[in-house]
């Protein structure tokens, strides 16, 4: 599959901001997205570089974002 779509993303959530990279994969019959937490620093510097940016309340964001984004909470507030 082919990477078709990266987007950094700053979501705030219960007023803290978390980011995440979203990247979208296709091929010509399938497609898969993918979401997974960075830093701050990482978000940073994609848009120092210009790099395709998203800043959303968490409502704001699609289904399957704020799905994952609860997942990875989630698995962060077990493992503290």
């Amino acid at each position: 599959m082919k990477l078709v779509r990266r987007v950094y993303m700053k979501i705030n959530y219960k007023d803290k901001e978390h980011y995440f990279l979203e990247r979208a994969y296709a091929c010509e019959c399938d497609g898969e997205i993918k979401v997974d937490q960075i830093t701050k620093e990482t978000f940073d510097k994609a848009v120092k570089e210009g790099k395709r940016v998203e800043i959303k309340a968490f409502e704001d964001t699609k289904r399957y974002i704020q799905n994952r984004v609860l997942n990875i909470l989630e698995n962060d507030r077990k493992c503290s």
